[in-house]
């Protein structure tokens, strides 16, 4: 059997933190949702916010050139 495809909600802030973009994707599981979330990391867009299911998952930041995904946030 597959993996069930879930909705996720990336929510893209630029680097003075304000939000910029809130956009829908969908995939098999947190890391798939998170690979997708860094290909929008850009000079002015710094952080983004993976959320599912009303909950945020995790956090991706953007800090000199590295991409660093936070742990499981709790809500």
């Amino acid at each position: 059997m597959g993996q069930d495809i879930l909705e996720y909600q990336l929510r893209l802030f630029r680097e003075n933190g304000a939000l910029s973009i809130v956009a829908v994707t969908n995939a098999t599981g947190v890391s798939g949702a998170t690979y997708q979330a860094e290909k929008f990391l850009t000079a002015q867009i710094t952080k983004i916010e993976v959320w599912c299911g009303g909950a945020l998952i995790k956090t991706v930041r953007k800090m000199d050139d590295v991409t660093k995904s936070g742990a499981k946030s709790v809500v």
